[in-house]
């Protein structure tokens, strides 16, 4: 079911940004069933597949969205007051710290990862008018809840740092300088 308008544009105005370092094939989220055989024993195995299949997936992942790849799932809901946006990021393998455990390799890393994050927006009068108020990320067991001005932003739109291989969320600070884009892939809207 589509979005109401209102709250569709809610949604776009405060997508946040993510930052992955593309040293680590981990690091691009996929659709859960992108595989399309609904197997989570599998996925590690299809998604080291795919990176063979499709030859340019690392360097330009968003190309392959309809495969389900480089995808980044969505809710929002909305009281009277407020919009509560959560995004899903789903990885077929978590790597470990820095990207050490490649797929089966002995000692680490393991199937099936995921992360998420929650946006409570106050409603205004219109979706400009919106207003950020806490940013709530949830990983490996840690919740960090966050106001706006702990975060960098590009035209209102929080900018995530994922970490390479674990996925762990941390929120760019407002002072950082970004990393280049050579070096990371960058999910949702483009800076």
């Amino acid at each position: 079911m589509p979005l109401p308008k209102r709250i569709n544009d809610t949604v776009h105005r405060f997508s946040p940004i993510f930052l992955a370092d593309r040293r680590c094939n981990a690091n691009i989220p996929t659709a859960v069933d992108f595989d399309n055989d609904w197997n989570p024993t599998n996925n590690e195995t299809n998604y080291e597949l795919a990176i063979k299949t499709y030859q340019n997936l690392i360097d330009k992942p968003a190309q392959y969205r309809s495969k389900g790849l480089a995808n980044i799932y969505y809710e929002a809901i909305a009281s009277k007051t407020h919009v509560y946006l959560t995004f899903y990021l789903f990885y077929p393998h978590d790597a470990g710290d820095n990207c050490a455990f490649g797929i089966k390799q002995p000692g680490g890393g393991h199937q099936n990862d995921a992360s998420s994050m929650m946006l409570i927006v106050r409603k205004g009068k219109s979706a400009e008018d919106d207003k950020l108020e806490h940013v709530i990320m949830s990983d490996h067991e840690q919740i960090s809840v966050l106001l706006p001005e702990e975060i960098k932003t590009a035209d209102g739109k929080p900018i995530i740092s994922i970490s390479s291989g674990n996925h762990t969320m941390e929120a760019v600070k407002p002072e950082s300088q970004l990393p280049a884009r050579e070096d990371n892939y960058y999910f949702g809207d483009k800076l």
